[in-house]
């Protein structure tokens, strides 16, 4: 993963990963010194939004789901007033800002956008001025305007609440806190929006900027040294976990999930071949992340070359194993039981740098003096 990969660069072992909600929910119930409660974290950042619905009792800290959308968050808040600032220059000077010469302007207007998404959350409206040789304008956006493009956006993320509410078994009015996470969601229109669908307050006893960072480190520390007063950890599986396999029927691959979403982890499950001819060399395998069954709509993460011992007679049972870790990684073994062979193969993810990558910027990062 990306953040095994950072590790590596760093040159610091990985001992262990924690997702965001499951750590600010922890670091949540240390400092509160809370015993019993659903804790449900709506982390809405930059550019993703995640749910996770948290039982805390006593020392245990149990996820019991959680649900995620990406394209939603910051980014996309400023790439909406951005556009409607675009059009009404257009409009009104016919100049397209998007065009080469006024790239430097263009720029700029993200940067005065961010400004005044963040100055909404505190005052009524904000000026956003626009500068070209042929014009100087100044665009009052107000906050209603601005709630406006948020709560298109806040609705894909109102989807995701419900769903993780009923996922985990419970109802709004079993939720005990309500934490926020992330810049995004300081934006007042979306904490009103929270407070009517859930009927509570959502909590402003933590920072949303620092408090997955404080949960992380809190969470290291318990990993360091075990006390009375150490949270034992139990997280799910964020997306389901399956394999390309191919319909008998139609003769059309598909999503085969073998892992689903919000099973306890570790999990392992075990998907069994018969080789199709004698002294079958391979086995192509690629591993998916997703919740549909059209390949189409799910990640293909792992594309792997499966070697075979040699001689195995055709229709001999082939069996590969998935395993899914604490932190979410992914094992994989091979396994003949026929002929007592099992290995542990190497899951390459698609979107991981390569070790050479990783060699490259290790080096580079060796070269800063950081004090």
């Amino acid at each position: 993963t990306a953040t095994e990969n950072a590790a590596r660069i760093a040159g610091l072992e990985l001992v262990r990963t924690i997702n965001e909600p499951t750590a600010a929910a922890l670091y949540y119930a240390v400092k509160s010194k809370l015993d019993h409660a659903n804790i449900l974290v709506y982390d809405l950042g930059g550019g993703t939004f995640d749910v996770t619905l948290i039982r805390v009792d006593g020392s245990a800290v149990n996820v019991k789901s959680t649900k995620g959308i990406k394209n939603v968050g910051g980014r996309f808040f400023d790439e909406e007033l951005v556009s409607q600032i675009h059009d009404y220059i257009e409009d009104e000077y016919d100049v397209d800002l998007e065009d080469e010469e006024y790239l430097d302007v263009y720029q700029e207007l993200f940067n005065r956008a961010e400004k005044a998404k963040i100055s909404l959350c505190r005052q009524e409206k904000a000026v956003i001025p626009i500068r070209t040789g042929e014009f100087k304008e100044s665009y009052t956006l107000t906050r209603a305007d601005f709630e406006k493009i948020v709560a298109k956006l806040y609705k894909r993320t109102e989807y995701c609440v419900k769903s993780a509410i009923a996922d985990a078994g419970i109802t709004a009015k079993d939720i005990d806190k309500v934490i926020l996470v992330g810049g995004s969601s300081r934006i007042p229109y979306i904490e009103q929006q929270l407070t009517a669908l859930l009927g509570i307050t959502p909590s402003h006893e933590v920072n949303p900027d620092e408090v997955v960072a404080m949960g992380a480190a809190l969470f290291g520390k318990q990993l360091e040294s075990v006390s009375s007063d150490t949270k034992t950890i139990s997280d799910v599986c964020s997306h389901s976990i399956g394999v390309s396999a191919l319909d008998e029927l139609t003769l059309k691959k598909y999503n085969r999930i073998l892992i689903k979403r919000n099973t306890t982890l570790p999990a392992e499950t075990c998907l069994p071949f018969r080789t199709a001819s004698e002294n079958q060399e391979k086995i192509e395998l690629s591993v998916t992340e997703g919740e549909f069954k059209e390949l189409s709509d799910v990640r293909i993460i792992s594309e792997a070359e499966i070697l075979l011992p040699p001689n195995l007679p055709k229709g001999t049972r082939v069996e590969v194993a998935l395993r899914l870790d604490p932190s979410q990684l992914v094992h994989l073994w091979l396994r003949i039981p026929a002929v007592s062979y099992e290995t542990e193969l190497k899951f390459n993810r698609i979107s991981n740098l390569s070790d050479q990558e990783i060699e490259k910027l290790t080096g580079l990062i060796a070269d800063y003096d950081v004090s």
